[in-house]
């Protein structure tokens, strides 16, 4: 287990700050490459520097995306983080987390409660405070099908803005080819 960064810091302090990062406006003008995981042959990720405005770049956080084929598995599952960085390493804010709705993706390390399928985070990740809720939303039957709505979710959560062009979806560019990464052909 993760040990707890940032433990100077009251977890109601914490959770203000959390909120307060969720309910800013943010801005990504730049297509994120996505690229191999070093530890996950199934997966890509990509990371997106932020921006206010006025296009300034805001230091300390960013959007990242994870997603696994499931070539490994057998199904697939992608999730998307807004990070903050504190204490030397990138933590959890935000994050939807999109897997079957037969998979248990997620224990309260509190409660004991188990989760199967969609869900959300705010906080957690070895921070002081965390909360989680369950996304009502099916897991996509086929790649062919729709995901965006988890995307758009994860959007309106974060208060992230984007040109249209501009999205995280489990589509992208790799060294400038566009790539569906519900391939088993991964770069």
């Amino acid at each position: 287990m993760n040990p707890k960064v940032s433990e100077h810091i009251p977890p109601d302090k914490w959770e203000r700050l959390i909120r307060s990062l969720c309910n800013t406006e943010k801005f990504y003008f730049e297509k994120p490459e996505w690229d191999p995981k070093p530890n996950r042959a199934d997966g890509m990720s990509c990371f997106a520097t932020l921006k206010d405005a006025l296009g300034v770049t805001i230091p300390g956080i960013r959007v990242a995306a994870f997603f696994y084929n499931g070539s490994r598995t057998g199904f697939a599952k992608y999730h998307y983080i807004l990070q903050l960085y504190s204490d030397g390493r990138w933590l959890r804010a935000l994050a939807v987390d999109v897997e079957p709705e037969w998979k248990i993706s997620h224990r309260c390390s509190c409660t004991g409660a188990v989760h199967k399928g969609p869900h959300g985070h705010m906080g957690g990740d070895g921070t002081p405070w965390s909360e989680w809720w369950p996304i009502d939303r099916p897991y996509p039957p086929t790649p062919a099908d729709n995901r965006r709505d988890f995307y758009e979710h994860f959007k309106l959560k974060a208060s992230l803005v984007e040109d249209s062009t501009l999205c995280l979806e489990p589509y992208g560019v790799h060294n400038g080819v566009i790539i569906d990464l519900f391939s088993d052909d991964l770069p």
